[in-house]
């Protein structure tokens, strides 16, 4: 534990301890690796003793790549993945972090990887096709070189070695020790399969179990390694209760488009949004036609769960007339929304200070939970961010995971998200802030598009945080300007850029020559200015405010 350790018997310790405590110098207790909290598991079968205040936290999704392949005259895009990390996904079971930083994590040992698959990528449904016509192995065909073969492929490490532990306790059948070369001297795995001719224990699950504990910086792993074996190891038993599918906030969803219900990527990234969440006390989803929510938000129908679940659909629509897929979306949309901010932080790899992020490479669109007693303002900014993120998760799939210009992307997602979405449909509404913004740089004649349209996304991100914040503005007022202002003038103007933009991207799949073809007829001085004279003006602002873009709208 952590804390000051202030003698109490001697009054020159005390003396001593009152000026460590005075110059912030406070002595700390060395942390430690302590079970306290017995936890039922009965996804696993299990009942364990876990550390103090351990939280459950889910696996982050395998990496994405991108495949390129000519067939005949096509081009085929593919997301593909290392068939290792696809292989983990089907052997882990959950994963806890305790209050000091010790973690634990669970799997069930079921099959190896298919020594052909070691290398290379593939689609998640080419290897759930090819894992299916891989029988699962029996508990009595893992032996020890089996047990080792499959943990260096779980820990990544390229060998590792299972030997017995001596001594073990009658309540195993086999407990194993697995160690490797190249495993840090922080990480301790053991694998195990409980014996069920002890009366307490028949009732137990037969397979093995593989368990790994990665320690906190300053843990000892000898001592550590004691309170395994003694409380952790010691106190396995049977769950309970019965295994428990994920919770369902509602049964009642809306039907699937025809596209995705038909195709096999919809149904395995439903699948395996799902199972990140199967062993995860506490986890529950809910499914709408084109999203899942996976949330751990003690809540299910809290403020902000209530108004996603009746947006996301509806802005979803609002996508795809603003900018039509080039291909049919099939893949299901993931949103992930944590309980805690630690949860959140450690889930997306940092503390970046913002409230919902699109992790492409991950296929999730994360969000920060909302904090306790959160103003109604700082909600709706919530919301903005996710109507923000959801448009860039949208594009990925509508282009093909083509990535478009900054400008192009950035714009649409800041004009998204100042949507309003009404029963009578989807309303794109000024944003008040940025709108002033520009109104006084166009006074100043500094709304440089050229300038815009020629910055790659590391320019357009850039370190400092005005000029990151302005070209954020910038574009959302040339968006804002070619969707609301340029149609609503008399005549109307520059309105058929932006598809001539996402054409010419289909066609080509390079952003720098899409936005050379979008914008090869428009004179840029003559753009500059038109679109000056639109934030000066109170009349042309207002033509655009009344203009409905979307119409009438489901």
């Amino acid at each position: 534990m952590f804390g000051s350790q202030c003698p109490e018997t001697k009054a020159v310790g005390f003396v001593v301890c009152a000026l460590l405590c005075c110059t912030g110098r406070v002595a700390t207790a060395r942390p430690q690796l302590r079970f306290v909290r017995f936890k039922d598991l009965p996804a696993l079968g299990l009942r364990v003793r876990l550390m103090q205040q351990a939280d459950p936290h889910p696996f982050a999704p395998p990496t994405r790549y991108l495949r390129t392949r000519e067939r005949g005259a096509q081009t085929v895009r593919d997301e593909v993945y290392r068939p290792v990390d696809l292989w983990r996904q089907t052997q882990q079971a959950g994963r806890w972090t305790g209050r000091y930083g010790n973690t634990v994590v669970f799997a069930r040992i079921d099959r190896l990887l298919p020594r052909g698959m070691l290398s290379g990528y593939a689609t998640a449904a080419e290897f759930k096709a090819a894992f299916g016509e891989i029988p699962a192995m029996g508990p009595d065909d893992w032996d020890a070189n089996r047990l080792a073969l499959w943990a260096a492929d779980f820990l990544g490490v390229e060998r590792a070695d299972a030997a017995p532990v001596p001594g073990r306790s009658v309540r195993f059948r086999a407990l194993v020790k697995l160690t490797s070369p190249t495993m840090p001297f922080t990480h301790l795995a053991y694998a195990f399969r409980l014996n069920r001719n002890q009366p307490a224990l028949r009732t137990a699950p037969d397979n093995w179990f593989f368990v790994l504990f990665e320690l906190a910086m300053g843990v000892d792993p000898a001592s550590a390694e004691q309170a395994i074996l003694r409380d952790f190891l010691g106190s396995v038993t049977v769950s309970a209760s019965g295994p428990r599918e994920p919770r369902v906030a509602s049964r009642r969803a809306p039907p699937v488009p025809d596209a995705a219900a038909g195709s096999p990527a919809y149904q395995v990234s439903r699948e395996r949004a799902i199972d990140s969440i199967r062993n995860m006390p506490g986890w529950w989803y809910v499914g709408l036609s084109r999203h899942i929510i996976l949330a751990n938000l003690r809540s299910r129908s809290g403020s902000l769960i209530r108004q996603l679940r009746s947006d996301l659909d509806r802005l979803r629509d609002a996508f795809e007339r603003l900018v039509p897929p080039r291909k049919p979306v099939t893949d299901v949309s993931v949103i992930r929304m944590f309980e805690t901010e630690e949860g959140y932080e450690r889930y997306v790899g940092a503390d970046t200070g913002t409230s919902a992020m699109w992790l492409a490479s991950k296929g999730e669109l994360v969000i920060r939970p909302p904090r306790a007693g959160r103003r109604r303002d700082e909600r709706e900014e919530t919301l903005r961010r996710v109507y923000h993120e959801a448009f860039h998760q949208y594009v990925h799939y509508a282009f093909d995971h083509i990535a478009p210009s900054a400008w192009y992307n950035e714009g649409h997602a800041e004009l998204m998200a100042c949507a309003q979405i009404k029963r009578d449909g989807v309303r794109i509404e000024e944003d008040r802030d940025r709108a002033e913004i520009l109104k006084e740089r166009a006074k100043d004649d500094a709304l440089d598009v050229q300038a815009l349209l020629g910055l790659s996304y590391e320019q357009f991100y850039d370190p400092d945080p005005f000029v990151r914040e302005w070209h954020y503005t910038l574009a959302w007022g040339l968006i804002y300007y070619l969707r609301k202002g340029a149609p609503a003038s008399n005549p109307p103007k520059y309105t058929g850029i932006l598809d001539a933009y996402a054409d010419s991207l289909w066609e080509s799949r390079d952003p720098d020559a899409a936005t050379d073809a979008a914008f090869a007829a428009v004179d840029p001085a003559a753009l500059r200015e038109e679109l000056t004279k639109f934030w000066r003006s109170t009349s042309r602002r207002g033509a655009a405010r009344r203009y409905r873009l979307f119409g009438a709208q489901r």
